[in-house]
């Protein structure tokens, strides 16, 4: 027992156990309420880390860049507030930001960020905004932009400016505004010419092309290849070139040169370009107009064209994968040598031709349509007809322009011609042009009839009121001498002031309304035709005051006399004037007669055959017309009387 508390006193003074001893011994729920202990610092720890430096401008810029080439508009403006937050942008800054804003077609951001740029831009800046304006259709703001710009030109301003004219060219074009688009092209040709490289050149050639102006175009071109020490044109600007042919002076001639010249050059290495189906058919009707190239040039034409993979062969099957911009391309050479033969006339070309057009499935709307105008030049009307019917046997929906053309084929056979004009309805392709040539063939045949039927059935279509079907109703009325063709064409005329009416349906309309009595509505036409500064003929004019005198409306066949009188023109011819003096006689108004015969001795009238009785006559007259005192002055409510310069016409005898 004694040695057992022993033991226990030793193991009590131990350190260990008292150590243990001291360590208080604490519920859980109080470890887990009690406050944390104050960390302890490790031995050897390291300090905390500063603060990160902001990346330098040059990392900004290319985040910047990323964003603007992937075309990021939101991930743009996010990376330009972080340039910002960091430091102020730099003129590399604002351009890479206005490059991205042009990429994704934000013209309006473009302008509006170029004002906020420091001191203005410089030229990068400007070209930048000048090339979004472009592209966002607005050339003239571009140009605009550039010529109120402060800078020094280079190489890139002046390609982004060539750019902006081409813009304005076609736009100005299309409002219809000539001179303006003619402008832009010859100041595309002189930057071209100060720019002085290839890319320059054949931007001005385009500008030329959107401008319609084929001149220039050809000028450029010819300076472009002038230039030994520049690259050679390129495809696209030889098919241009090619293009202004067609409507350009010496076209047919420069048209060979240009096509040898490329083909010269591609054969000797000098361009990779080689013409393609576009260019083949730009050089086929580069010769349309001047009657277009002879049969058995289109067929070599086409031979090279097929020997060089760029035709199909005349094997063709349809099987096989088709480019159908390579197919549409075929078709338009086909076509622009078919257009040829109907400049021409020549009917049997054109049916060979369309033989070769089938046999490589190539038939279309736009070559039967080319074939079916040389059948209307000639007017044949069965071949015309063959035509529409092979179109119709291979699925070939043909256009308003070649149901035109086939009722125009017609000629004067008008049933014929309307009876082309119900199928043309049927097919949905009724035009303005197709019942023009119905009404002409019922002009032609002198069926006023069928031609106001034809009149109803286009007001039925609601094309009756279109100027063209209009003037081709009065022209038929007018060449069927039907009293109304006056009234129509004068409503025509007040309702249509821009339409160009021809001389010939004036006078077709004046003589018809005078000779059915209609002196109102003939007076009437002449004052318009008048107006119009329309020259309708003296002969013209001794008929409509014969008729009318002949009418017995002698005042107004007196005003047209006085009309031509008063504008310094020839007066009618004496016969004419003499039968007015004769109906002022009829009708009881001698004094009247007395008045208008001694203004026709004041124009040296003969009235006798014989010198000595025509001399003594002519005094009597001034005496008589003196003594009667007749007044057809201002108090007239027709103001009749000529004016009083008369001249010497010198009447020998009818005009």
């Amino acid at each position: 027992m004694r040695l057992l508390l022993a033991l226990l006193s030793v193991r009590a003074t131990q350190p260990w156990a008292v150590r243990r001893r001291a360590t208080p011994v604490t519920p859980r729920r109080a470890t887990r309420d009690a406050a944390p202990a104050a960390p302890r610092e490790a031995v050897g720890a390291r300090a905390p880390p500063a603060p990160a430096k902001p990346p330098k401008i040059g990392e900004c810029n290319e985040h910047l860049r990323r964003r603007a080439k992937a075309r990021d508009a939101a991930g743009l403006r996010r990376e330009w507030r972080a340039l910002r937050r960091h430091h102020e942008p730099n003129d590399r800054s604002w351009g890479i930001l206005l490059d991205g804003l042009a990429r994704v077609g934000d013209a309006d951001a473009c302008l509006a960020t170029l004002r906020a740029v420091p001191g203005g831009g410089n030229v990068v800046h400007h070209t930048i905004v000048v090339d979004a304006l472009a592209r966002a259709g607005r050339g003239d703001d571009a140009l605009s932009l550039y010529a109120a710009a402060a800078f020094k030109e280079n190489a890139r301003s002046r390609h982004a400016r060539l750019r902006a004219l081409t813009q304005a060219a076609r736009d100005a074009t299309l409002a219809g505004d000539v001179e303006r688009a003619r402008g832009h092209s010859r100041t595309a040709e002189a930057v071209a010419a100060e720019c002085g490289d290839a890319r320059g050149f054949q931007t001005a050639v385009a500008c030329c092309r959107e401008a319609r102006d084929w001149e220039a175009l050809l000028r450029v071109y010819d300076a472009h290849a002038a230039s030994a020490h520049l690259d050679a044109p390129d495809g696209l600007a030889r098919t241009a070139a090619l293009q202004a042919c067609r409507l350009a002076r010496h076209g047919a001639r420069r048209a060979h040169e240009l096509w040898h010249a490329w083909r010269r050059d591609a054969d000797g290495g000098i361009t990779r370009d080689r013409p393609d189906a576009f260019a083949y058919s730009a050089y086929a009707a580069a010769f349309a107009p001047r009657g277009g190239l002879d049969l058995d040039d289109a067929r070599r034409l086409l031979r090279d064209a097929e020997r060089h993979g760029v035709l199909r062969p005349r094997s063709f099957n349809g099987t096989g994968r088709v480019d159908r911009r390579a197919e549409q391309n075929q078709m338009n050479l086909l076509a622009s040598l078919l257009e040829g033969c109907a400049a021409r006339g020549g009917v049997g070309d054109a049916l060979v031709l369309v033989d070769d057009m089938e046999a490589r499935g190539l038939a279309h709307d736009a070559g039967y349509a080319a074939a079916i105008a040389a059948c209307a030049r000639e007017l044949d009307a069965d071949t015309s007809g063959g035509l529409v019917q092979r179109a119709g046997e291979r699925e070939v929906a043909l256009g308003p322009r070649a149901w035109a053309l086939a009722v125009k084929a017609c000629g004067a056979d008008a049933a014929r011609a309307e009876r082309r004009l119900r199928a043309c309805r049927a097919a949905r392709a009724a035009s303005p042009h197709a019942y023009a040539f119905c009404l002409f063939a019922c002009g032609s045949a002198r069926d006023h009839r069928r031609a106001r039927r034809v009149r109803r059935t286009a007001a039925d279509d609601g094309l009756g009121a279109q100027p063209r079907v209009a003037l081709a109703f009065v022209a038929a009325l007018s060449r069927c001498g039907q009293p109304d063709a006056a009234h129509h064409l004068l409503a025509c005329a007040r309702r249509h002031a821009e339409l160009d009416i021809p001389a010939g349906v004036w006078t077709n309309s004046m003589v018809a309304a005078a000779r059915c009595q209609r002196g109102g509505d003939a007076a009437a036409l002449y004052a318009e035709a008048r107006r119009r500064d329309v020259d309708v003929g003296g002969r013209v004019v001794d008929a409509l005051v014969e008729l009318l005198a002949d009418a017995g409306d002698w005042r107004r066949a007196w005003g047209v006399a006085r009309d031509r009188r008063s504008r310094g023109e020839r007066p009618p011819a004496q016969t004419a004037m003499a039968r007015v003096v004769r109906a002022a006689e009829a009708a009881g108004c001698w004094r009247e007669a007395l008045a208008l015969m001694d203004d026709m001795r004041r124009d040296d009238a003969v009235f006798y055959p014989n010198p000595l009785l025509d001399a003594a006559f002519k005094p009597g007259i001034m005496v008589w017309s003196a003594l009667a005192g007749a007044d057809l002055g201002p108090d007239d409510d027709d103001d009749l009387r000529m004016p009083p310069e008369k001249g010497d016409w010198g009447y020998k005898g009818p005009i």
